[in-house]
């Protein structure tokens, strides 16, 4: 879980990168997909480049290791990594063009809201998994294109209720393995006969 805090940070930066952006040449009252758009058309764009840091670093790893759980988790880092590319292929269209109307937006963007929603409903079918449900709770920071005239703030709060599932997980991993320490150590005391030690009376 710690690995989708950092991913999710990562996204952050980029999004704090286009602010700067937008802050020098695109209106206050933009959004933030503004700052993407009317770039170098792709390669070498501000956003994509820092895009693509996330994709082959953080999200790659991410990915990886929830492979490596298998089951649904498995299947939820697979939806992450759709969310995610799908994003970046909004980030190339608007880096090609000017600024999209709020009406385009939907439309744009429909790619990313069927991942965000396919992880969604996955966290339905185990709403007692905190994996499922901390990644739930974060994704929606992928909406940070949408937000101006700063998107900062709404990841910042996607994080937050991300990390509530965080806790709780790594609590609750913390005392399973306090637990099954006691439960090997009592064991290995037993092994040595230090439980009830049995009398034996004298041979008449």
């Amino acid at each position: 879980m710690s690995d989708l805090a950092g991913l999710v940070n990562r996204l952050e930066q980029v999004a704090g990168r286009l602010e700067s952006v937008a802050a020098r040449g695109v209106s206050a009252g933009a959004a933030p997909a503004a700052a993407a758009a009317g770039g170098s058309g792709g390669d070498g764009n501000a956003s994509i480049d820092g895009f693509d840091e996330i994709l082959n670093g953080a999200v790659a790893d991410f990915v990886g290791k929830s492979t490596a759980l298998g089951g649904n988790i498995a299947t939820m880092g697979g939806l992450v990594e759709d969310a995610f590319r799908a994003q970046r292929e909004f980030l190339v269209v608007v880096s090609k063009s000017k600024q999209p109307a709020q009406s385009e937006l939907p439309g744009l963007l429909e790619a990313t809201s069927k991942a965000i929603g396919a992880i969604q409903s996955l966290r339905d079918t185990d709403r007692k998994s905190n994996h499922l449900s901390g990644v739930s709770e974060g994704i929606p920071a992928l909406g940070w294109v949408t937000m101006a005239p700063k998107p900062c703030p709404y990841i910042k709060e996607m994080t937050g209720s991300a990390q509530f599932y965080t806790y709780v997980n790594s609590n609750e991993t913390q005392q399973y393995i306090v637990s099954r320490s006691r439960e090997y150590r009592d064991s290995r005391t037993r092994g040595r006969g230090g439980g009830e030690k049995k009398k034996f009376l004298p041979k008449k």
